[in-house]
């Protein structure tokens, strides 16, 4: 669900592997409600990933460059009324083609994956899944709606952030959890308390 900081971990990941020197996109694809430009004080209007897929403007205009040598960025552009349609156009499969041949990973920032089809949409042209869960934040049917979202993709579920951990007075240690898995055989993982 929104604001459990699927956009922090993405960015912090793309920032992450560039640390390793290798060639990183980042490209935010949550045309319908991003922060990213907010959030890290990005001014001015950036033509984006909206434009260029409406043909407004070429695929190497909307890649733009950081003060981190191995991070490029493509950000949402304007607000579209059509984001799912735009992101399972032709268009985008070329966006994802092209990028592919020209960086090493490519790391995209999605819509929350249990609300709106783009996530689905746009998961289809990677090779591989992250879902971020805030702790206490989103309940456990929603967390196994967004695992059989992806599931459905035939996207390769990575692995899980849980994010918003905060330690109790006791300090470490491991609880009994529960391990199970889905309609597709996706194996899931998720703690009790």
């Amino acid at each position: 669900v929104a604001n459990e900081g699927k956009s922090s971990i993405a960015f912090r990941l793309a920032k992450s592997m560039a640390g390793l020197e290798k060639r990183i996109l980042f490209i935010d694809c949550d045309i319908r409600n991003s922060t990213i430009q907010n959030r890290y004080d990005i001014v001015g209007e950036k033509k984006g990933l909206s434009e260029y897929l409406c043909g407004n403007i070429s695929k190497e205009k909307i890649i733009y460059r950081t003060d981190d040598k191995y991070l490029d960025m493509i950000f949402t552009g304007a607000v579209a009324p059509n984001p799912s349609e735009l992101v399972s156009g032709p268009l985008f499969a070329e966006l994802m083609e092209f990028v592919r041949s020209v960086y090493d990973y490519v790391i995209v920032d999605t819509p929350p994956c249990g609300m709106l089809s783009d996530a689905s949409a746009i998961a289809r042209m990677t090779d591989g899944a992250v879902m971020v869960v805030r702790q206490d934040s989103a309940r456990i049917d929603r967390i196994l709606n967004g695992v059989e979202n992806i599931a459905d993709t035939g996207v390769n579920l990575i692995g899980y952030v849980l994010n918003g951990t905060e330690m109790g007075i006791t300090g470490y240690g491991y609880g009994y959890g529960y391990y199970g898995s889905n309609s597709k055989g996706n194996e899931y993982y998720y703690a009790s308390k």
